[in-house]
């Protein structure tokens, strides 16, 4: 139970971090971000989308590719970041196909995201041994960042807090990781 209340709820208050972070950083003085309410429409319109993108992404990545970077030898934690760094270069296409991407997102926020991302990806999944888990947290980091003004069309056009947020992100993954480390006893693949 504490996975899915902390999937449901950790994304919010982390954007509004590297929000007043990005606020101080750009010494303009802690602003109001208001939540932006997408509309009930918005849920139903992009769950199966945001759905089979995170579907294809965790069985491939997490399901396929990690537990072979691991079996070669390499440590849960830096066969995240080398996977996050493989995984990132795969959405760079999508910067320029508008594809699964929002609007203004540079190549530098979306590489940086993934690589952010894939830690948490990999700590859950180790944690928990389940993708369903994965899946529900993709769509939560996707509502939050739809819902948070943190994205470029709701920040006027700068990548800026995008960035501030991965880099929050990033630095909690590893926080958790060193906070609440890996069970000793390795996850089972073919529960995937």
């Amino acid at each position: 139970m504490f996975y899915w209340l902390f999937i449901a709820f950790i994304m919010f208050p982390l954007i509004y971090v590297a929000l007043v972070v990005c606020d101080l950083i750009l010494m303009r003085g802690i602003q109001p971000h208001d939540l932006i309410w997408v509309g009930w429409d918005y849920f139903p319109k992009y769950t199966s989308l945001f759905a089979g993108v995170a579907i294809s992404d965790e069985l491939f990545w997490i399901g396929f590719v990690l537990p072979r970077l691991v079996k070669g030898g390499l440590s849960p934690l830096k066969a995240a970041l080398l996977m996050g760094a493989f995984w990132a270069l795969d959405y760079i296409p999508y910067v320029f196909t508008g594809f699964f991407i929002a609007p203004g997102v540079d190549v530098i926020t979306v590489m940086l995201g993934t690589v952010a991302l894939t830690p948490w990806y990999v700590w859950l999944y180790y944690r928990t041994g389940s993708a369903l888990i994965l899946l529900v947290f993709n769509l939560f980091v996707q509502y939050s960042q739809n819902t948070v003004p943190m994205l470029p069309q709701d920040t006027g056009w700068s990548n800026m807090e995008s960035i501030c947020a991965v880099v929050t992100f990033f630095l909690f993954a590893l926080l958790m990781w060193k906070l609440m480390p890996l069970p000793d006893r390795p996850v089972d693949p073919s529960r995937f």
